[in-house]
């Protein structure tokens, strides 16, 4: 079973890359978080690899941090949830906010990832966040405080009445709910919000 590899980026593409180690390309399937940081074709990489086999295909997964490798294992764990779908998950959020929201039961952040809907952002919660201290114990010690559920969805219906598209309000939604005090107000996160906005682009 193959669990690290390293060699030079032949290719890379949306949700995949292809690692050239000794002249054979190993096709590896990767999150956006670790592809945003994978170098470009010709230079060396490492990889953190998960080896998945099917009865019809062995497919690669590879992170650039141990900490995605590890919370990709503990994801497709969870019922009804593969790889696929974890990738996806992973790809949607940065590996601490996504352990702080699940410490933090915060079903509301998690659904707003493309794809993930409140069934399988509820048995994220559930079957993982008694877990994510053990397993996640450096990433855990001090976790983010999250703003109040009712404070993102009210700010969300705010900016659909507004206009905005579902990808915008999603993409301010997750930076805002990473980033302000958890005792802020609704109008500071409209505030917050239209600033994005306005720079988009």
């Amino acid at each position: 079973m193959i669990c690290q590899l390293k060699g030079k980026v032949a290719q890379k593409n949306i949700d995949h890359l292809v690692v050239d180690v000794g002249g054979i390309g190993f096709k590896v399937f990767s999150s956006l978080q670790s592809l945003s940081q994978i170098p470009e074709p010709g230079e060396e990489v490492f990889l953190h690899i998960h080896t998945n086999v099917r009865p019809e295909a062995i497919n690669l997964y590879g992170f650039v941090d141990e900490t995605e490798r590890d919370l990709f294992l503990a994801v497709i764990g969870v019922s009804n949830i593969g790889p696929r779908l974890a990738l996806n998950i992973l790809s949607g959020m940065k590996v601490n906010q996504l352990l702080s929201d699940i410490k933090n039961k915060q079903i509301s952040s998690i659904v707003r990832i493309p794809g993930v809907g409140k069934k399988t952002a509820e048995r994220l919660v559930v079957e993982l966040k008694d877990k994510v201290d053990k397993i996640f114990p450096d990433q855990m010690t001090a976790p983010h405080p999250a703003i109040k559920d009712n404070l993102l969805d009210e700010l969300s219906n705010a900016l659909k009445n507004l206009g905005y598209k579902t990808s915008e309000i999603n993409r301010v939604i997750n930076k805002l709910g990473q980033t302000s005090e958890p005792d802020t107000t609704l109008t500071k996160l409209i505030r917050n919000a239209l600033n994005i906005l306005s720079k988009r682009g």
